[in-house]
């Protein structure tokens, strides 16, 4: 469990570093599931992102319509 702000910034060095290994070692893998599960409980409490609201939701979509055309 990441309860600091050290925590965490170690925690997110060490997913660095396992993403950049061989993806076949098992237990690498283990650590890597554990540790971005403990990464995104604290990033959901310390970091929350807000839902947009309808209007923003529309206007964004709309944007993304107009992009698609050209």
């Amino acid at each position: 469990m990441i309860t600091t702000e050290a925590e965490y910034n170690k925690a997110l060095s060490r997913v660095e570093e396992l993403m950049d290994t061989e993806a076949g070692e098992t237990e690498n893998s283990m650590e890597l599931q554990r540790l971005c599960a403990s990464v995104e409980i604290y990033e959901d409490e310390h970091y929350p992102i807000a839902k947009p609201s309808a209007a923003d939701a529309i206007k964004f979509r709309r944007e993304q319509e107009v992009q698609g055309e050209t």
